[in-house]
């Protein structure tokens, strides 16, 4: 009985350590995505995406801004197929890691009044052209976003 005790003790202990250095870890993982954004400046100015699925068909532009002194993309502008346009303001993509030409995010996106966010990829092509991709519901999603002219 006493064996079985110190084995549990031993046990929670062992736990408590790989936990803590676990917990470590985690936190310096943090750190690191902060980090990896080496410069933004190539992302800067206004993009544009052009979507044709169930959900919306149109023009998007985006902006590259700041939130909490960290890059995002936020929607500036919202062109209906229909050729109504209004601006808006909502966060799009947080940048987590860029280095010049590869990041990651969150994108996100209302739908039916829910928030929506996904892990997101994304990679500078050229100076004019970014590819995102994520995933929604199993399925891949692409989007192509062109840098407009000033």
């Amino acid at each position: 009985m006493m064996a079985l005790k110190n084995l549990i003790l031993s046990i929670l202990i062992v736990g408590s350590i790989t936990g803590t250095a676990h917990y470590f870890s985690n936190q310096s993982k943090v750190t690191e995505t902060v980090a990896k954004i080496v410069s933004t400046d190539k992302l800067k100015g206004s993009w544009s995406a052009t979507y044709d699925n169930e959900v919306f068909k149109g023009i998007i532009h985006y902006r590259l801004k700041q939130k909490n002194g960290k890059p995002a993309f936020y929607t500036s502008k919202i062109i209906q197929q229909n050729g109504e346009s209004f601006p808006d303001n909502s966060l799009t993509l947080e940048i987590l890691s860029f280095d010049g030409k590869k990041g990651n995010g969150i994108y996100q996106f209302k739908t039916n009044d829910k928030l929506e966010k996904f892990e997101c990829n994304f990679t500078l092509k050229t100076p004019e052209k970014l590819e995102l991709s994520y995933e929604v519901d199993g399925y891949n999603v692409n989007e192509n976003w062109t840098k407009l002219k000033k």
